[in-house]
């Protein structure tokens, strides 16, 4: 075998390693988890969860929007009108020195508003690449934000309980979450989608795909989601409709 064909052959080989690697991670949605969840496990917190970390403000901090957009790389801005007043929602860029090495860290920081002044009085801190956030209502609603970590979406939903933000519902799937009444009682479910790898054949040969098997139905309680039934995926929008006796 000659030089070239012994690196052609040795490249082919690690390309191949490299793809089963990550199909193997790709396949595993929770293998994230363990890995953030470690770098908040020695903190004292208000709200933990597998993906972030929900606490008080350390100190009291006013500010600006001005100045926020000025000293800090700003990934979105959302208002939140829920509870008493209405809060700012920014989630900031950067990064955290843990176990020897720089970490990337999101911020989602509520403010309240002042006047010209923002004022901070929670932060939630994550790892996870940040997606979207947005209130689920017009008013008195929940907060839904969405992370990313590899190819899963990680759904962390705030709410005002107690007159205090608190994480209601931690969940991560493959697919966006959707928000559907599906009991016409006037307030939304929330649905997260389950899916299979599986292997067919066809007459073109072998199909190998995912496919969606299950959706899990969260029902709001009145202090935090809650599943309440988990269902075929193609007859989840059917699954909460009242029959008449």
């Amino acid at each position: 075998m000659s030089p070239i064909t012994r690196k052609r052959s040795g490249f082919l080989l690690k390309s191949k390693m490299l793809y089963f690697i990550i199909c193997l991670l790709s396949m595993t949605s929770t293998i994230s988890f363990g890995k953030i969840g470690s770098a908040y496990a020695s903190m004292e917190d208000n709200d933990r969860t597998d993906f972030g970390l929900l606490m008080p403000a350390k100190e009291v901090v006013e500010t600006t929007l001005v100045d926020i957009l000025k000293n800090q790389t700003t990934l979105g801005i959302t208002r939140w009108a829920a509870g008493d007043g209405e809060l700012w929602c920014i989630v900031t860029d950067g990064r955290k020195f843990f176990s020897g090495r720089w970490l990337p860290s999101r911020h989602l920081l509520f403010y309240k508003k002042a006047g010209d002044k923002l004022i901070l009085s929670y932060e939630y801190e994550t790892m996870d690449r940040f997606s979207s956030c947005y209130s689920m209502e017009e008013s008195g609603g929940k907060l839904l934000t969405v992370w990313d970590s590899g190819d899963t979406h990680h759904i962390v939903i705030f709410a005002i309980v107690e007159k205090t933000p608190k994480v209601v519902l931690m969940t991560g799937s493959k697919a966006l979450p959707e928000i559907v009444d599906l009991d016409n009682d006037g307030i939304a479910e929330i649905l997260i989608w389950s899916r299979s790898y599986e292997v067919g054949t066809s007459a073109e040969g072998n199909i190998r795909g995912y496919k969606w098997q299950a959706a899990y139905i969260y029902k709001w309680d009145g202090n935090s989601f809650t599943m309440v039934k988990t269902v075929p995926w193609q007859t989840r929008l059917n699954a909460l409709q009242k029959t008449s006796p």
